[in-house]
């Protein structure tokens, strides 16, 4: 998010949390991803949608609201 790689960490059900991380190509179609606190249960699918979300309730600059 802003240029920042992340994923997003389940932190009670229904309750998501972004948190950054490293992400190191290691070959063609597949990632190292670094950063993850060990134990974390990690978003697998529907990332996309919790991002578009994210950045709904996002102001841009110069908007009064």
């Amino acid at each position: 998010m802003d240029g920042q790689d992340v994923v997003f960490l389940v932190e009670e059900p229904g309750l998501f949390r972004p948190w950054p991380v490293s992400v190191t190509p290691v070959r063609e179609g597949w990632i190292a991803v670094q950063g993850i606190p060990p134990g974390a249960a990690v978003v697998t699918q529907g990332a996309y949608f919790l991002k578009s979300a994210m950045e709904v309730g996002q102001d841009e600059p110069g908007q009064d609201r």
